[in-house]
């Protein structure tokens, strides 16, 4: 379990070194429809989500919860907004697999039901237009 927290505070952070250490190099991340193969790829679909976020928003926070007794690992990540003095804030969920080396081996992105929905709403509303992630 240290490594599934270690990944989500590296997150948090912005410390895509330490995530990078974390992640198998043929990991796979599968989010909605899409499959990102091999660590560095895995790692830069973050990092991309986090720049483009802290450059076109007032604010953006990220913190975590862990359910230690779910199999596989669960992390809700809790990602907070803020422009022009509109704050949102978004819960998903991210099921991780450990591989033999006890390195993250599989992540599967999970969007809480309307995020897709709620999200696009606020990006509207301040005409923001984020990258595909």
């Amino acid at each position: 379990m240290q490594i599934v927290h270690s990944f989500a505070e590296a997150l948090d952070r912005d410390d895509y070194e330490t995530a990078l250490r974390l992640i198998e190099p043929d990991a796979t991340y599968q989010r909605d429809h899409e499959v990102i193969r091999g660590a560095s790829a895995i790692v830069d679909s973050f990092r991309k989500v986090s720049e483009w976020g802290r450059q076109n928003l007032d604010a953006l926070e990220f913190s975590h919860q862990i359910d230690d007794g779910a199999a596989p690992s669960e992390i809700v990540f809790i990602d907070v907004l803020i422009s022009q003095g509109d704050r949102l804030e978004i819960r998903h969920s991210m099921h991780v697999e450990l591989s033999e080396n006890n390195l993250i081996g599989n992540l599967r992105f999970i969007r809480s039901p309307g995020e897709k929905e709620i999200l696009g709403t606020f990006f509207r509303r301040h005409n923001l237009h984020p990258p595909r992630a």
